[in-house]
């Protein structure tokens, strides 16, 4: 055993661990798991040299050799420390993933704590915004709590006494309802206010609009492109007020212009019979021409055909033609328009009848297409050896056709909104207060009619033009 030892201490291999006295074969043998080593071989029967192993059984040979030895515990020793560092590996590789994944976990929490910081965020932002709302709109109307509450309520949607309502209309009807039940003032403050808590749009109208005291004045006079860009501030940042016009039926469209007309013919009368000054009169008609403005861009942007009704409508039930143009030119005189502000309108009356009688032609040019489309299209009906393709080629000539007419409608609307704004520049804000008056119940005023009077009556008669 002591020459184990040594061949262990001149080979150089160690184990890793305690120390242990190579000399000491028990610790050797319980270090390295060995067997015991076996006692000396003696013959059975003496010393005699002709006995043999396998005279018995029961004897073992003896290692053949030192360097077996030596060999068996190098193997040895390299397979524990194979087992050692593969158990090192995997600890490793155990930590290294459970590193990785609190890591994920960390990074998951740190973005959802961001997310919600910046929501927060937000919702401080929206809270304080409303609550300087709130407390402006406080102080206005010095009233505990103020009727803007209700009134942005009902258009909301939190009212719970019409939630039962009409079940037909779906999604914004019943905030249409809610709107339209309101009284005209309230409607007007309603939208008075959504326009004043709306950053935009209030840089716009200080932009191009005349202001007196904080408040805009003759919202008519802007340009229908600045009108529109109102409209869309308006009905971006509050959605609710877009959803209930969507959903207005044409009748409460009249009858919400109706409602402006009646009000300004009560403002106007009680000028008339010296209760109230015109200043004081302009300055409540004001927040109603706004509110007016806004609705007719949000209807010309979203529902042209709503808008383009109402602006036909200029005859009284059952009147003609001339009579209605008889009746619209005595309001023309009843306005008192100077000399001056005849000048002044001359040239936009005569944009407006050149444009109008260029949309007429293209009008007229477009259902001479559609007529000629649609006799094609039935004399190849009765060609049964037809093809398709020729077919879906007219078919396309039709669509482009109707859609050509149909823009010329939209096109002459919007001319008739931009001849508005022009003239309105010229007409101060109590002669157009007398206008509307005159458009009760809820008719609109026939203004190129209302122009082309003026003009006349000072003896500057504009070239007419033939309107197809």
């Amino acid at each position: 055993m002591q020459g184990l030892a040594d061949g262990l201490a001149e080979t150089g291999v160690w184990l890793d661990g305690a120390e242990f006295d190579l000399a000491d074969t028990t610790q050797l043998q319980d270090e390295f798991d060995l067997p015991p080593l076996p006692l000396p071989l003696h013959s059975a029967g003496g010393t005699g040299g002709s006995g043999s192993f396998g005279s018995d059984p029961l004897l073992l040979p003896q290692p053949s050799t030192e360097q077996e030895k030596k060999e068996k515990l190098r193997a040895s020793n390299r397979e524990k420390q194979q087992r050692f560092r593969q158990k090192q590996r995997e600890q490793k590789k155990l930590q290294q993933e459970q590193f990785e994944a609190t890591e994920a976990d960390l990074e998951r929490e740190r973005l959802a704590n961001l997310s919600l910081r910046e929501q927060h965020s937000v919702m401080d932002a929206l809270r304080q915004n409303q609550d300087a709302a709130v407390e402006t709109l406080q102080k206005a109307a010095a009233l505990d709590p103020p009727p803007a509450v209700a009134c942005q309520r009902a258009l909301s949607g939190a009212a719970a006494s019409t939630s039962g309502g009409d079940g037909g209309a779906p999604g914004g009807g019943a905030s249409s309802i809610r709107l339209h039940a309101m009284p005209f003032h309230k409607r007007v403050e309603l939208c008075g206010q959504l326009f004043k808590s709306t950053a935009p749009a209030q840089l716009t109208a200080e932009q191009h609009g005349v202001h007196d005291n904080g408040q805009l004045v003759d919202a008519f006079g802007l340009d229908v492109s600045v009108q529109q860009e109102l409209g869309d501030h308006v009905v971006a940042a509050h959605p609710q007020f877009l959803e209930a016009l969507l959903h207005m039926p044409q009748d409460n469209i009249l009858k919400d212009w109706g409602d402006f007309c009646a009000f300004s013919a009560e403002l106007v009368g009680r000028v008339d019979r010296g209760e109230l000054g015109e200043a004081e009169a302009l300055i409540a008609l004001r927040p109603a021409v706004l509110y007016n403005v806004i609705r007719d861009a949000v209807l010309m942007r979203y529902r042209p055909d709503a808008i383009g009704s109402l602006m036909h409508n200029t005859k009284l039930p059952g009147e003609s033609e001339e009579a209605a143009a008889a009746r619209w030119g005595e309001v023309a005189l009843a306005m008192n328009i100077t000399r001056e502000q005849a000048l002044q309108l001359l040239p936009p009356l005569r944009q407006y009848e050149q444009r109008q009688k260029q949309l007429a032609d293209e009008s007229a040019a477009s259902l001479e297409a559609l007529r000629q489309v649609q006799q094609r299209l039935s004399d190849q009906l009765l060609e049964l050896a037809s093809g398709l393709s020729p077919q879906a080629a007219q078919y396309l000539e039709l669509v482009d056709a109707t859609g050509q007419l149909s823009s010329v409608h939209y096109a002459n609307v919007y001319l008739l909104l931009d001849f508005y704004a022009s003239t309105s520049n010229v007409v101060d804000e109590m002669q157009k207060a007398r206008v509307l008056a005159a458009c009760v119940p809820s008719l609109n005023p026939d203004v190129p009619t209302i122009v082309r009077v003026a003009i006349e009556r000072h003896g500057l008669v504009p070239e007419q033009q033939q309107i197809a």
